[in-house]
């Protein structure tokens, strides 16, 4: 690294304001499953200069000398703007400090066969990937890095989201059973965590572990922030790190220091800084956003009906668009506020603060369910919200319809059962 590197590649002290008027705002919000989010959000602009610097030392080349100013001033102005559609959908509301975390009634049970179903169902998915492949990819020695996007998982691959159901699930159990039984299933959400990324890949299980931090809110309330987030936090860095390791072959991580460290967490901003620097908004090949997004939550088989190829439609994404760019077999993620500038510039900071008053509206419904499939559900959406900060919009949009089937089905269950109490 350059001598001077720090000062010209770090932001300038005017490139943070918008950092500071982000924090304004956010502590206005009154929702704490929104105060999440937001306070994540901030978090992870740390952790990715942290690897902006980490990669100019490790990979070198074009991660060397990276300016972070435009790319900082952008990335605050989008969490502003994200911020502000929250709290104008939170002053149209009106949320008060007494009903902040929501109520702790539950009024619409899970059928126990339904809920047995739903946990057992990612031994079912690993099973199917076993079968299909003669291993389990993470178990596997060797780089598997080029091999994880390309290779055939089996029939259950696609309904893999379900996984995320389970582990949500396993974990409302815990939570509101008696000691012995958050001992159990305590153990065996962590079980469901480490089955869901059987595939060497780490997003349901990211997913899971965030959406546990909204069933905790409506469990703990305030203790969240002081007893169950730390604890998870610790899980998210092993989850994150370890995969990082184990899917490009431990070996290599014999000489590990600091700065190897470092270059495995917030690769997803550190390659958005890249694109700020290099990329141009409304100049990149193949990439539609709108169209991508709506094939993802789209049935294949009605898109097929009108003479669209849904494989085609959502291969439009970021992830395959900026593959192309680096020249890579796998799909490149630099989050939703990368996707939205790229795609439509300055609208695209319109289309945040819309997308902040859709984010209010989910959570206030989450806050406000009293039932268990309804803090199941919007907990998993909050968990999607948490992480589109790193994904590819394909993917919250993709796992929703697979959320609607299980949705639909527990609901017919329960109904036909008579589990409404």
């Amino acid at each position: 690294m350059d001598s001077d590197f720090f000062g010209q590649s770090l932001p300038k002290p005017l490139d943070l304001i918008p950092l500071f008027f982000s924090i304004f705002v956010l502590k206005k919000i009154r929702n704490p499953y929104a105060i999440f989010i937001g306070a994540s959000w901030i978090g992870w602009y740390f952790i990715g200069m942290s690897n902006v610097i980490a990669s100019s030392v490790v990979l070198g080349n074009y991660y060397e000398g990276l300016a972070t100013g435009e790319a900082t001033e952008l990335y605050f102005s989008s969490c502003l703007i994200y911020f502000l559609g929250i709290l104008a959908h939170e002053k149209a509301t009106r949320l008060e400090s007494d009903v902040r975390y929501g109520s702790t009634i539950v009024r619409f049970r899970i059928p126990p066969l339904v809920s047995t179903g739903i946990i057992f169902f990612p031994f079912l998915w690993v099973a199917s990937i076993y079968f299909s492949l003669g291993y389990i990819p993470i178990l596997r020695q060797g780089n598997i890095v080029d091999d994880i996007y390309q290779i055939n998982y089996g029939p259950f691959y696609a309904y893999g989201a379900i996984t995320i159901i389970s582990i949500l699930r396993c974990g409302q159990l815990a939570m509101n059973g008696s000691i012995k039984q958050r001992r159990i299933y305590g153990l065996l959400t962590l079980a469901l965590i480490a089955l869901s990324m059987a595939d060497g890949k780490r997003a349901f299980a990211l997913v899971g572990i965030m959406g546990l931090v909204g069933l905790s809110f409506k469990a703990y309330r305030e203790k969240t922030w002081t007893k169950v987030i730390p604890a998870f936090l610790l899980l998210i860095i092993f989850v994150y790190i370890g995969i990082s390791l184990i899917r490009s072959d431990s070996v290599d991580a014999v000489r590990f220091d600091a700065f190897d460290r470092l270059s495995l967490i917030g690769v997803e901003f550190r390659d958005f800084v890249y694109s700020v620097n290099y990329l141009t908004p409304g100049n990149i090949a193949n990439y539609e956003w709108l169209t991508s997004s709506i094939a993802s939550v789209t049935n294949g088989v009605f898109l097929a009906v009108l003479g669209y190829d849904k494989t085609q439609l959502v291969n439009l994404d970021s992830a395959h668009a900026w593959a192309t760019i680096w020249g890579s077999n796998f799909g490149i993620r630099t989050g939703i506020f990368s996707e939205l500038w790229f795609a439509y510039h300055y609208v695209g900071l319109a289309i945040i603060f819309l997308y902040g008053i859709v984010t209010s509206w989910l959570l206030a419904r989450l806050r406000d369910s009293q039932s268990d499939i309804g803090n199941l559900f919007f907990s998993a959406i909050f968990g999607l919200l948490v992480i589109n900060i790193t994904n590819q919009s394909t993917f919250t949009f993709g796992v929703l319809p697979v959320f609607a089937y299980v949705y639909a089905m527990i609901i017919l269950s329960a109904l036909k059962g008579g589990y409404r109490k």
